[in-house]
């Protein structure tokens, strides 16, 4: 094992800046167009194919093309929907064109050109009042709504459980953040790389990202902020694939390929002390992708799964890994009360751990395909988990019973959040539409 401890110049810490939201937007061109002409840059597709999409304008204006003067087939009122089938197709005037259904009538209507946006995604309704999701009621969960866009299956709870945060996918250059209050139109956080990873600081207020190009990003999350960027640093050449958090926020793990420590070709760990923005360790064991890292509550345990199956345990004030092969997983995770830690595998199969001794107590079956995600609730009691068989389970981690099954995605469930104040579960499968699981209040 290499144990490297290494400075501000070694980690090659690219910027730590603001970037106003301005700057932001005017280097930005969509990706899903091609190369614009001079002058031109499109605007962010906030919506995909299969949206469900309404106007922003008093009348969207339906052509038989994806150009301004092809024959005009309808003008949709504002207000009304439409079904998004195909697109974009992005022209020389910076407009971009969605082949949309209205009714039985199909035609070209534009999402966007410049700064002024003619298309978004429907929004859900309002949600209903909420009962804390428990062991005892868990059965009783239920879909209440769902939520469309150009979304990538990556997403994070706030601290209080009052906002949901969820990348966008390419072409969106943003990530969006609803307000569970309301669930009106989202928070746009906008970005210039499309983000392979997300997470929410302690604080409420800022957002963790990572990229497949390598960099770590923290992004201001709240309304009004002079800047969307505080930090950006290289931590990998490629594929930052996890990032966590120590509860009080002093600690950053960020997961990727190839640290930036002078030494290349690993798939190293790189620890990073909030208050000086600096790498204090580099944790490198690992000879596969690391797929999925947690960070315990009191920052002395870090527990890591590769694409291989390996599970390590660090100790982080010693820099020692402690590897547990009867773990075999893909995906872990450490409970809130740090009582337990989970793991996933290939194999469908979930190992309950006691994180003081790293013994397994349990093993939770139920899964035909491999676990994907894995999510505790605030109060640890219930662990939820997601799997390429396309379903959702909740498990007790008292008495190892699974609490239910939910029929997700038949094509597979990417990722699994359960709010922090155990009202809603967060799922995304591979169609990247947003489901929100809760109980309603009668």
């Amino acid at each position: 094992m290499r144990q490297r401890i290494f400075s501000i110049i070694t980690l090659c810490i690219i910027f730590a800046l603001a970037i106003g939201n301005s700057i932001a937007q005017s280097t930005y061109s969509n990706d899903l167009c091609p190369d614009p002409p001079q002058g031109v840059t499109y605007i962010r597709s906030y919506i995909a194919v299969g949206n469900t999409v309404t106007g922003t304008l008093p009348q969207n204006r339906l052509r038989e093309a994806a150009t301004i003067d092809a024959p005009l087939l309808a003008e949709i009122p504002n207000g009304e929907t439409m079904t998004v089938i195909t697109g974009p197709s992005c022209d020389d005037l910076g407009i971009v064109w969605w082949q949309v259904r209205y009714g039985d009538v199909v035609g070209w209507t534009a999402e966007g050109q410049n700064t002024e946006r003619y298309l978004v995604p429907q929004s859900p309704d309002a949600l209903p009042a909420l009962i804390p999701l428990t062991v005892d009621n868990a059965a009783q969960m239920q879909q209440l709504r769902t939520i469309e866009g150009n979304l990538a299956p990556h997403i994070a709870w706030s601290p209080d459980g009052t906002q949901l945060a969820i990348a966008g996918a390419r072409g969106s250059g943003s990530v969006s953040v609803y307000d569970m209050r309301d669930l009106v139109r989202p928070q746009y956080i906008p970005h210039n790389q499309n983000a392979s990873t997300i997470g929410f600081h302690p604080n409420g207020q800022q957002l963790l990202g990572g990229t497949f190009t390598g960099m770590f990003h923290l992004w201001n999350a709240f309304s009004g902020a002079s800047s969307t960027e505080a930090l950006a640093i290289q931590t990998h050449v490629s594929n930052i694939r996890a990032v966590a958090i120590s509860a009080d926020g002093t600690t950053i793990a960020v997961a990727g390929q190839d640290a930036l420590d002078n030494d290349g070709d690993d798939f190293a760990i790189v620890l990073l002390d909030t208050s000086s923005n600096i790498a204090f360790a580099v944790l490198d064991w690992h000879t596969s992708p690391v797929t999925s890292i947690a960070l315990s509550g009191d920052r002395r345990r870090l527990i890591s799964a590769d694409s291989s199956g390996l599970v390590l345990v660090w100790d982080i004030p010693s820099r020692t890994p402690t590897a547990i092969p009867e773990a075999q997983a893909t995906v872990v995770a450490i409970s809130p009360n740090g009582q337990f830690w989970a793991a996933g595998g290939r194999d469908g199969q979930i190992q309950l751990f006691d994180a003081a001794t790293n013994e397994n107590i349990a093993t939770l079956g139920g899964h035909l395909r491999e676990v994907t995600t894995l999510s505790f609730s605030a109060d640890s009691s219930i662990l939820a988990s997601g799997s390429a068989d396309g379903t959702l389970r909740l498990w007790s981690t008292q008495s190892d019973a699974n609490l239910g099954v939910w029929e997700i995605d038949e094509n597979g469930v990417r990722d699994v959040a359960v709010s922090s104040n155990n009202a809603l579960i967060a799922v995304v499968g591979r169609d990247a539409r947003m489901q929100l699981f809760g109980i309603a209040a009668e």
